[in-house]
Formats: structure tokens, C-alpha cells, sequence
């Protein structure tokens, strides 16, 4: 069964039983951005999506349906799109990855796993469980391009101010949801078992049986195993800064008394009041231990030959921001 929806871009066939993470428009892949429908403000969506960021190519059920019919409620009309799989804002998904340990170690995507990898034989296979931001590095993309071609900055600002704001607002279901840590599982394929004798003058053939896996036994994700998701956001540039521009969250600081009594203007604060602990696991700092005091009097001797007209602030070296290699699992 599928459902007619009428959207800004013409009519839209939605399947009539959808997850939220995998609907959306016809003949387009589920983790494509642009495959998802989104709610309009008038049908009780909290952001005006095309006004807030406009560069984004949303594609908006059309908000004509909130009058349409009067026995209907806005409330209404939002639980129903809402069941079929329409978004409020670009969704995070999941994504799973089956390979060796070779290709784990040589993929850049899982570069920072290379310490929690197992070297083992070529029976073996990571079964892998990460989640993925599709449409966040196009949503930024956006942001930045609509700076670079404007002589105002107040459109990015307005921008990466609404963007902290969303993040900051799903930073507790991300928790939730485990979507911050990628968790594996390790399952033998059996030799012994995977091919069947021949008989008959037959060629030996694989052995479903012997091919399957047990079921395996999954180990958490910690700090040192990130997902694809978390690794986004720390790198990327999206977090508004006291210069009015985005930066990466390991180049701030929070902007806390103890911090600023310190460093007065001389360092990159945050702009945008987020949860304390999204922060710090996203390489902000937060402290003023003796460790970033030395750093940050590191950053000021190397950045003293600067130009005086790049104006206040240096950037941390980008070893602040990253997280402490972890020891190897436990075989």
C-alpha cells in the first residue's frame, strides 16, 4: 500500500507502513538527503526550514493540507505524515558494514579504529554498526557558500546559531540512542564446514550451514570507537564562534567565568549556549587546568608573527581535540 502526498515539488508516493529513517521520495536512494519529505512549519514543524536554511534543498509536504479540512487538526495531520515516515529535520541513520579486519585498517572511515582492530585470519569478519549524518555536511556546505557569496555575515550567523540550536536539541536522544558510539560484532566463517565433500563427480559446493555464523556477541562502542556521526561533528567547521564565524568545537572554549577571567578575548569562545557535556565530548574545552593554560600559551607564541588584523582569538592545535587512542579489545 503506499500513500499520495501532495509536496512543494508535485505528488509523492509514500509506502503506506514506513520508518522514519528509511522513507521518503520515489526512485531515490533512503540515504539520499534529498530523499526525505519534511514537514512545513504550518503542520506543526518548530523550524521554518526553507527560511532558516535556505540553501538546503528541502522538499516540504504542502501546508495547504492544515486548512483543507476542518474536522482535521494541525496536531493531527502532523501524527499521520509523522507515521508515514516525514521528517522534521534532516534524520540520522544507521548503517551496517560487513568486512575483514584488512579493509577495516585501509578504509579512512574507520581510520581511528585501527587501534581497537583485531589482526586476525581472513574467516573472520567485523560486522559493523555505525551511524551516519547524510545530509549534514551538505546543510554546512550550504551555510558556508551562502557567506562566501554575500558581504554580510548576519545570514551565516542567523544560521549557525539555528544549527547549534538543533544539534544541541537532539544531543540527548543521540545519547539515547547510542548513535554517538559504533558497536561491532566478530563472526567466524568455518572452514571445516564451508565446503562439502564431493560426490558423484559433483564440484564441491558451499555449505549455507557452514557459511552462517553464530550469533554474535556484540561488544560496545566506547570513546575510542566513535561513530561515523560523532567523528562528523567534532571535525567539522559548524559550531558558531565569538568571531562570528564556525569553527571546529575542538578550536573553542566554553564560555564559562573561570575561562574567560583567564584568556579575556584571546581565545575562540563558544557563541551559542549548549549542554555542557555535548561540548566536552565534542573537544571543546572547559577547563583551565595547567595542561590548556601551556597550550594555549603555545598557540599564542606561534601565532604572535600574525598579522594583528585576523583580530582576537587563536586555535587550539588540532591534538586538543581528539580523543586518546584506545588499547586493542581483549581477544
Amino acid at each position: 500500500d503506499v500513500a499520495v502526498v501532495v509536496t512543494s515539488s508535485g505528488c509523492t508516493r509514500l509506502p503506506a507502513a514506513s520508518s522514519s529513517s528509511s522513507s521518503g521520495a520515489d526512485a531515490k536512494a533512503p540515504d539520499d538527503p534529498d530523499s526525505h519529505l519534511y514537514l512545513p512549519k504550518q503542520l506543526g514543524n518548530k523550524l521554518d526550514l526553507p527560511l532558516t536554511f535556505p540553501a538546503y534543498p528541502w522538499t516540504l509536504v504542502s501546508p495547504e493540507y492544515s486548512s483543507c479540512c476542518s474536522i482535521i487538526s494541525t496536531a493531527q495531520w502532523s501524527a499521520l505524515f509523522t507515521a508515514l515516515g516525514v521528517q522534521q529535520f534532516i534524520p540520522i541513520q544507521q548503517q551496517t558494514v560487513e568486512s575483514t579486519w584488512q579493509q577495516l585498517l585501509t578504509d579512512p572511515q574507520y581510520v581511528d579504529w585501527k587501534a581497537a582492530v583485531e589482526q586476525t585470519s581472513n574467516d573472520v569478519r567485523y560486522v559493523v554498526q555505525d551511524w551516519h549524518w547524510p545530509g549534514f555536511a551538505q546543510l554546512v556546505a550550504g551555510i558556508t557558500a551562502a557567506a562566501a557569496s554575500s558581504s554580510s555575515s548576519t545570514q551565516q550567523h542567523q544560521q549557525l546559531k539555528a544549527l547549534c540550536s538543533v544539534v544541541d536539541g537532539m544531543w540527548v536522544n543521540m545519547k539515547q540512542q547510542g548513535q554517538l558510539e559504533a558497536r561491532y560484532s566478530i563472526k567466524t566463517v568455518s572452514r571445516a564446514s564451508a565446503v562439502r565433500p564431493p560426490s558423484g563427480g559433483r564440484k564441491a559446493t558451499p555449505s549455507s550451514a557452514g557459511l552462517s555464523a553464530a550469533a554474535p556477541s556484540w561488544r560496545p562502542g566506547n570513546s575510542s570507537l566513535p561513530s561515523s556521526l560523532l567523528l562528523q561533528l567534532q571535525r567539522s567547521e559548524w559550531m558558531l564562534a565569538s568571531d562570528g564565524k564556525a569553527h571546529r568545537p575542538g578550536d573553542l572554549f566554553a564560555k564559562l567565568t573561570s575561562i574567560q577571567r583567564l584568556f579575556k578575548q584571546q581565545v575562540l569562545y563558544t557563541a551559542c549556549d549548549m549542554q555542557r557535556d555535548m561540548l566536552l565530548r565534542l573537544g571543546a574545552t572547559a577547563d583551565t587546568s595547567l595542561e590548556v593554560v601551556l597550550r594555549v600559551l603555545g598557540a599564542w607564541s606561534d601565532s604572535s608573527s600574525r598579522d594583528s588584523s585576523n583580530g582576537p582569538g587563536i586555535r587550539l592545535t588540532p591534538a586538543a581535540a581528539e580523543e586518546p587512542a584506545a588499547a586493542a579489545p581483549a581477544a
